[in-house]
């Protein structure tokens, strides 16, 4: 699960990923703005929360990089990598 927040969004964004052969992917669809604090947090078979991991990234119109999250596990030793591959915003001016 991915939850984005920013002072300027009036609630948080959240993005359930699906889980194909252990991998998540989905889209996520972030505006641009600045401070925007992404939390992603993974989940065992039984729905408890296991790892969580977040950083917070000024989104800009256009390209943006590539950004990683380490999520820590809650428990045990295994970190997980999340990693947001380069990601373009299109501001929509008839939406």
């Amino acid at each position: 699960v991915v939850e984005v927040t920013a002072p300027d969004l009036s609630a948080p964004l959240i993005f359930n990923l699906a889980v194909v052969d252990g991998t998540a992917s989905g889209p996520i669809t972030i505006p641009a703005g600045s401070d925007r604090t992404i939390v992603v947090r993974a989940f065992d078979d039984q729905g408890v929360e296991t790892h969580r991991g977040e950083a917070t990234v000024d989104v800009v119109e256009g390209v943006n990089p590539t950004l990683g999250i380490t999520l820590v596990p809650l428990t045990g030793e295994v970190p997980v990598e999340a990693v947001f591959g380069e990601f373009s915003v299109v501001v929509d001016p008839a939406a």
